[in-house]
């Protein structure tokens, strides 16, 4: 089967006829309607072909009505589904782009070689992107900049980082659970 990529997931319902908010991944996706086939599940391996009636833009993201969804209620049941497209279908990347999918599991290095943990998500802010890196009960917040990020070896599954004095400290975050 050939690769698939999540190019959104459904966020939350809009209107009661079925619609539903789709926020993407890419500013390069642009319609949805130009791909010959949707996919959308919960994960890669639980996905089924979907037909895409309608879809429209507003603001940073699409709002789509999928055949067979036809209430405010059956579109609840796809909250947090991924909509996924074949990488064929997207064309080639430009130079430093990566596909999320790719960076998630990559190891953090510094440029001396000091591991500072694995990618485990990338969190979209309006701004500069975050890798969230994990080390044992650590998570560490750093900005997937190129003067931060000085280089990603897809192929060895590394990215190099050079981060500014105290970012490491300062986006330190405890993965355990016990609040004060």
């Amino acid at each position: 089967m050939e690769r698939l990529i999540s190019i959104g997931k459904v966020v939350r319902t809009w209107g009661l006829r079925g619609d539903v908010a789709i926020k993407l991944f890419s500013g390069r996706v642009g319609h949805l309607m130009k791909f010959h086939k949707l996919m959308a599940g919960e994960e890669a391996d639980s996905i089924r072909t979907i037909c895409l009636e309608r879809e429209r833009f507003r603001r940073r993201q699409i709002i789509a009505k999928f055949s067979g969804i036809d209430s405010k209620e059956e579109a609840e049941k796809i909250i947090g589904w991924h909509v996924f497209v074949r990488v064929s279908e997207l064309g080639p990347l430009a130079e430093d782009e990566y596909y999320i999918d790719d960076l998630v599991g990559m190891r953090v290095v510094l440029e001396s070689g000091k591991a500072i943990g694995r990618v485990i998500a990338i969190d979209e802010t309006r701004g500069t992107d975050l890798l969230v890196v994990q080390k044992g009960a650590k998570e560490f917040l750093i900005p997937f900049a190129r003067s931060i990020c000085v280089r990603v070896e897809i192929e060895n599954r590394i990215i190099v980082v050079r981060p500014p004095a105290g970012l490491l400290d300062l986006n330190e975050i405890s993965c355990n659970n016990n609040l004060p």
